[in-house]
């Protein structure tokens, strides 16, 4: 990692609870406090602290940032690859807009130096993955799945997806009141038409769960999350939330692969979860 420091005010940073680390790196729990910041060119830092992370200050972690190298996060655009590309006009650049467009970027959380040097491309690849899905889907959109306009590039490197920002995640929504009058079925119905889309293309999801599922501003479900999202059979390196998938979410051993059954599973969940707490169809 590079040793230059960025300057840093204490909304810039972004600090994950030691407690949720081992969920993104399937590492053991780095004590004290682990924190990123990313510039607005998408250089991303990274400072590990062992003083807890309710006590270290914002001089103590812009001290100890360090920058990830572009390599470990940011795919190459390589020309041999058709995706859609969007280098950044930082002054007309229209998809800054952040309350129209969400910029996706990799699972730079998940970054871990002991992760990196046993499988130095994991972030590069789930990011590429992720694209793959969404240029294929794109290709004959579909009313329920995000709607994708491309990829953001700078230094000659994918740094982010660019998607459509949807109102609220299903999860979030269950304490929303705005949502209290959210029909189950309905909803249901249109988060299966998006599921069997995917399926007629021979890919699955692979991570339904209601946070990977958001809420349009006419309150029509809209899918998102396609990290996972691979052909029939292709292995998979995400095992999905506990509770909603037929994987165990602790066996990072056993090889798994992306199938229709894994979607099957998580709708079954989903309906019974969706009809308990928006019980207006009832």
């Amino acid at each position: 990692m590079s040793r230059t420091k960025p300057t840093i005010t204490p909304d810039q940073l972004i600090l994950l609870d030691r407690y949720r680390i081992d969920e993104y790196t399937h590492f053991e729990p780095e004590e004290g406090a682990v924190f990123f910041h990313i510039t607005a060119d998408d250089r991303i830092y990274r400072g590990v602290s062992s003083t807890d992370e309710t006590e270290i200050t914002t001089q103590e972690c812009a001290s100890l940032l360090l920058r990830i190298h572009d390599r470990f996060v940011y795919p190459p655009v390589h020309k041999q690859t058709k995706l859609t590309l969007l280098p950044v006009q930082d002054k007309h650049d229209r998809f800054s807009d952040s309350t129209s467009f969400y910029i996706k970027r990799p699972r730079y959380m998940a970054y871990d130096e002991r992760r990196t040097t046993v499988h130095p491309n994991f972030l590069t690849r789930s990011m590429l993955q992720e694209i793959c899905a969404l240029e294929r889907i794109s290709q004959n959109p579909h009313p329920f799945i995000a709607k994708y306009h491309g990829c953001r590039v700078r230094r000659g490197r994918i740094t982010g997806i660019v998607l459509d920002r949807a109102e609220i995640t299903l999860e979030d929504a269950v304490d929303d009141p705005r949502f209290e009058d959210l029909h189950a079925n309905r909803f249901f119905e249109g988060v299966t038409s998006a599921v069997m889309y995917l399926h007629c293309l021979g890919l699955a999801h692979n991570d339904l769960n209601p946070s990977n599922i958001m809420i349009s501003k006419d309150g029509g479900p809209v899918l998102i999350d396609f990290d996972s999202c691979l052909p029939f059979g292709h292995p998979l390196d995400k095992f999905g939330v506990a509770g909603w998938t037929d994987m165990d979410p602790e066996d990072y051993k056993t090889p798994n692969t992306s199938e229709r059954r894994h979607d099957m599973y998580a709708m079954g969940k989903l309906i019974r979860w969706l009809l308990k707490r928006f019980p207006g169809d009832n």
